[in-house]
């Protein structure tokens, strides 16, 4: 049933009937919405977002933002907004990957707790 009527789009048009069930109803479904989400680069985001639109008059970053809350809202809004940095290879160097994961490392297992702010950055 499910999975044909997916084969029977796009792979956009699919993703999006995807979240819609995926918020539709009592509760969400936080993993379906992470694995759909994140990830993308901006112009696929930004693809998702008006095919959303176009198939549910619908704002995708508002319904994402009113289904969940705390360090999840953070990231799916984060990922939603399509600010993701293009990649630049005078910046993005080996060097410059090492400090990160250390920055990740120091807020996230370096330490007792866990610095959410930084990670979700």
């Amino acid at each position: 049933g499910e999975a044909l009527q997916y084969l029977s789009l796009g792979p956009i048009e699919t993703e999006c009937r995807m979240l819609k069930k995926a918020v539709d109803g009592f509760g969400s479904n936080k993993v379906m919405m992470y694995s759909i989400l994140c990830g993308r680069s901006n112009a696929d985001m930004e693809l998702l977002k008006k095919t959303y639109y176009k198939l549910y008059t619908d704002d995708l970053v508002s319904r994402m933002g009113g289904e969940v809350g705390g360090d999840m809202k953070k990231i799916l809004m984060s990922a939603v907004q399509a600010a993701e940095e293009e990649f630049d290879p005078d910046f993005h160097t080996e060097d410059k990957a090492k400090e990160d994961a250390e920055e990740l490392y120091k807020a996230g297992q370096g330490r007792w707790g866990t610095n959410e702010a930084k990670m979700a950055k």
